[in-house]
């Protein structure tokens, strides 16, 4: 961030600094070790679910599709930022592991291991300034995003595997999602990318003036 800053006071480059909070969505892999996959692993297996610590800390849970049109209008902004992307609903572990169970079909079943030392008790963002400076704010409510996942890791067959695969995702055809060009997708799990404020042609133009 602050490089990124540096070149922009200096430099006069166009940048934006974003702060991506948890997000999730299909296409995650089973074996990373987040709690999302890795909940809806073990509830599909019909494993119990582990939970480190007490699972009264709360996480906040924003889906790709929604961190992806913040990102969007974070660069076709002004806005140099830094601002947090994600959701501020927060819930507790063991919250959302009864959903995730739920969606499985399956009791909660649950194994409590220690905390690790850097686990935070609290995890959600201010997304004052991305509401008031791009309009923006999450719209998938939680529960619609655990199904669009979990009904993902099902008919990838990851749940078990542990694998990562392409597939087809709310409309987006990821099988060859190498190389992909974001502004050649008319739409990405219901949003409407031609009805951004800048054309295509301006936003290749703004993302070849961005510094990687």
């Amino acid at each position: 961030e602050a490089l990124t800053s540096a070149y922009r006071r200096t430099h006069g480059v166009d940048t934006a600094i974003a702060r991506i909070f948890n997000t999730y969505g299909p296409r995650m892999r089973a074996d990373d070790g987040r709690l999302v996959p890795t909940f809806i692993r073990q509830a599909l297996a019909g494993q119990p679910l582990t939970i480190t610590g007490s699972g009264l800390q709360t996480r906040s849970l924003c889906y790709v599709s929604d961190t992806v049109a913040g990102l969007l209008a974070l660069a076709r902004s002004g806005e140099a930022g830094p601002v947090n992307l994600g959701n501020p609903h927060e819930q507790n572990v063991i919250e959302l592991a009864e959903q995730i169970s739920q969606l499985a079909g399956r009791a909660l079943t649950v194994t409590f291991t220690p905390s690790p030392e850097d686990d935070p008790l609290r995890r959600c963002p201010d997304i004052t300034l991305a509401r008031q400076r791009l309009g923006w704010s999450p719209t998938v409510p939680i529960a619609e995003g655990l199904r669009r996942t979990m009904d993902w890791f099902r008919v990838s067959g990851l749940a078990t595997s542990g694998r990562n695969a392409a597939g087809r995702i709310e409309g987006l055809d990821t099988t060859d999602i190498d190389g992909l060009d974001i502004t050649e997708i008319d739409d990405i799990d219901g949003i409407d990318l031609a009805k951004l404020t800048e054309s295509r042609s301006d936003a290749r133009t703004r993302h070849q003036r961005r510094v990687p």
